[in-house]
């Protein structure tokens, strides 16, 4: 019977995330102003000195065009500028007429004149996003943490309809720690985290995802943890300024500990959910306030629940590099010793680079 619930459970917590995702559908219609007249788009397909093209429209001339909302990434290229990609939303404003108008750009220092605009496209096949960090602390105990996070993305079909979006996920994370006291050993501690997801979009926002990951802790003498799985994603709440996204996983989990403590096998259901706020802008660039939360509960097993989650500030120098501080927490129930969660704060760069066709 006790099984029985908790595979009912499992059940009625994915089938509320899928309607979740259901409710809150794709991401909204890009929006266009033109001269009084305010008008969707379901798609934004390229701009160009001349003007905006949406999928099954016809150029809109820019002269016809007060302000845009485009509610997907873009690529940007120009005359003397580098090449520029923007995450969704971006807010384009019609500035001046004839020869001399300019693009107001969300995330663009400064205007770019039309004379100048080559394209505007919203195709971003892959990203590759690297993160060093570290931090230092001296007083009557030193302590030293370096780290870094590397994350590659590879878009297909951005554009497409359902089944044909598609992206294929990398996230690999790493910690590595020093501690030492007067009169005491120096204590090492490693944390190693690997996730690749391959997500099939049903809708614009709404997506379902196989996922396997590995993770490391020395700290809680957890040798590895893998899982595998799949679930359903979507968003919750899809703003312009904030954003609140919501999955439920079933994965099965194999536990692997240090010593002669024996590991551990089993299903379980891992909800999660990811929120990000904008506090301001800093030369067109925002500055993002991020959380994220995760929480397992096992299937057919007892004391072996996890929960996980963190905050990160981002602080844009450019639209390639901005300056993170992030703190991450970790508690493992079944962890084989007295302290049962991990915590840590680093400071960093991250470094962004996208691939365009």
């Amino acid at each position: 019977m006790k099984r029985l619930g908790n595979w009912i459970w499992a059940t009625v917590i994915l089938l509320v995330g899928l309607q979740l995702g259901r409710a809150a559908g794709g991401r909204a219609a890009d929006s266009i102003s033109v001269k009084n007249v305010e008008a969707a788009a379901a798609k934004f397909s390229n701009a160009t000195p001349k003007g905006i093209t949406f999928a099954n429209e016809k150029e809109i001339p820019w002269e016809q065009i007060v302000s845009v909302t485009i509610k997907c990434a873009i690529v940007i290229k120009a005359k003397n500028r580098p090449v520029m990609v923007l995450p969704a939303p971006v807010g384009i404003t019609v500035s001046g007429t004839g020869p001399g108008a300019s693009l107001v750009i969300t995330g663009v220092p400064a205007p770019i004149q039309l004379t100048d605009l080559l394209t505007i496209e919203p195709k971003m096949p892959w990203m590759l996003q690297v993160s060093p960090k570290a931090t230092l602390t001296s007083s009557t105990q030193t302590q030293r943490t370096y780290g870094g996070n590397l994350i590659f993305e590879v878009t297909r079909s951005p554009d497409g309809a359902a089944f044909q979006h598609q992206v294929t996920l990398l996230n690999l994370d790493a910690n590595s720690s020093f501690t030492a006291k007067p009169g005491a050993s120096p204590v090492h501690m490693h944390r190693y985290d690997g996730q690749f997801s391959e997500r099939l979009y049903l809708l614009r926002r709404l997506y379902v995802a196989a996922n396997a990951e590995g993770y490391h802790n020395s700290s809680l003498n957890l040798y590895l943890q893998q899982s595998y799985g799949g679930g359903v994603y979507g968003p919750v709440v899809d703003g312009d300024k904030s954003q609140l996204d919501f999955g439920v996983d079933m994965r099965y989990f194999a536990e692997h500990f240090y010593g002669a403590v024996p590991g551990v096998s089993f299903p379980g259901v891992l909800p999660r959910e990811d929120y990000s706020i904008t506090l301001g802008k800093i030369k067109g660039l925002p500055v993002v306030l991020g959380e994220s939360a995760r929480y397992m509960r096992p299937i057919q097993v007892d004391k072996a629940w996890q929960a996980n989650g963190g905050i990160n500030l981002s602080v844009p120098f450019t639209s390639t590099a901005k300056f993170t501080v992030s703190w991450f927490d970790d508690y493992l129930e079944n962890a084989p010793n007295a302290r049962k969660n991990y915590s840590t704060t680093t400071v960093g760069i991250t470094l962004s680079l996208a691939g365009v066709r």
